[in-house]
């Protein structure tokens, strides 16, 4: 919610002045999405336009746990931030009731990459979507899995 948002920046200012600059620079940008995004202009939009921004934009929201974090450790006691909730809950909820668009691309929260550093979450998370996919064989058999690696360490991260 942009208006959210922008509250809570306004406050952040009050909060940390030194950073105001920045803060004032994403206030404005938001302010032009408040007016780029308002109601008025997705009325507009054909049906087509509307289904398309709709799956395209779909996000955990109904997790109950969406905005909370976690506060735990690593492996090696180190303090790790990863998010309360199932991070593939619209995903498994899409595969359950049968409604994946022709097309999904997940994007694997920070630490649930296999970036260097906690390889093993990413390795999980790959795990999972398997499990999820693999669960229905009706929906396995029409399934290509891709994972993309954007460099040469043999690692996803991005």
């Amino acid at each position: 919610n942009i208006p959210n948002v922008i509250d809570y920046l306004k406050k952040e200012i009050v909060k940390h002045p030194e950073h105001k600059e920045r803060f004032a620079t994403m206030i404005a940008e938001l302010e032009q999405d408040k007016i780029k995004y308002h109601p008025d202009n997705y009325a507009k939009l054909s049906q087509k336009e509307k289904n398309l921004h709709e799956k395209a934009f779909t996000i955990n929201s109904d997790d109950p746990d969406y905005w909370n974090l976690e506060i735990g450790q690593d492996e090696n006691g180190e303090r790790l931030v990863i998010p309360k909730g199932d991070v593939l809950h619209q995903f498994r909820k899409d595969v359950d009731e049968k409604k994946l668009p022709l097309v999904s691309w997940l994007i694997a929260p920070e630490h649930f990459s296999d970036h260097p550093g906690s390889p093993w979450y990413g390795a999980w998370y790959i795990s999972e979507v398997l499990n999820i996919l693999t669960k229905d064989p009706e929906t396995w058999k029409k399934t290509i899995f891709i994972i993309n690696y954007d460099e040469n360490d043999g690692y996803f991260d991005h």
